[in-house]
């Protein structure tokens, strides 16, 4: 504190800035401002050594929360993470816990999964076709050129009612045949969709 004060708390990091780091503080904030303003020696220092151990996290130490953590299953500690540390994970998780990240509702959590250099195209894939695809993420995967080169990952999207129209009049043009007579016959998601693979099958650019 100002004065010389000290107070020893728990805290957690929940995301990088550029000039530091996010915490989460285990402490009650009025407290903590109290003792940190406290003159030094306004504070009683402890009667003896053993009154030290008021600042161990001894309820919560880390050994504590990693034994809570194996017995709690992975789907369900994933979930109750924090926003923040879900998109952070999302960047570098692995197969399991992209598995269960993709069904995540959060647009961003998906395209944070995007940048992820494990993700692999038939997770791409799943994506496209998510229920939560927004602009943004559509973007991500759009301006990817290993995503689209998949035509798997063209035809999730342009068949998703939550693409934008422009990413799939963009798409159209690269997709097979079949698809665009698919299209026409009324598997599009937009009136200009569909009126775009009619006038490509009739010879017309779209």
């Amino acid at each position: 504190g100002p004065a010389g004060a000290e107070a020893t708390i728990r805290a957690t990091v929940v995301a990088p800035l550029p000039d530091g780091v996010a915490l989460s503080f285990d402490a009650n904030a009025d407290e903590l401002l109290e003792r940190l303003l406290a003159s030094p020696e306004s504070v009683s220092p402890p009667s003896d050594p053993s009154a030290e151990e008021v600042f161990e996290p001894l309820p919560d130490s880390p050994d504590a929360e990693k034994d809570a953590e194996r017995t709690q299953p992975l789907n369900q500690r994933l979930r109750e993470l924090p926003r923040v540390q879900k998109i952070i994970l999302a960047t570098k998780a692995d197969r399991t816990e992209r598995a269960i990240l993709l069904q995540d509702n959060d647009p961003l959590v998906l395209s944070s999964l995007l940048k992820n250099p494990r993700i692999t195209i038939e997770e791409v894939v799943r994506v496209a076709k998510s229920g939560f695809l927004s602009y943004q993420t559509a973007e991500v995967i759009v301006k990817t050129g290993q995503f689209m080169a998949s035509v798997e990952v063209r035809v999730a999207l342009i068949h998703n009612p939550k693409t934008p129209p422009q990413f799939g009049l963009r798409i159209l043009p690269t997709l097979p045949e079949s698809e665009v007579r698919a299209i026409a016959r009324g598997a599009a998601t937009s009136m200009a969709l569909k009126q775009a693979a009619l006038k490509r099958l009739q010879g017309g650019k779209s």
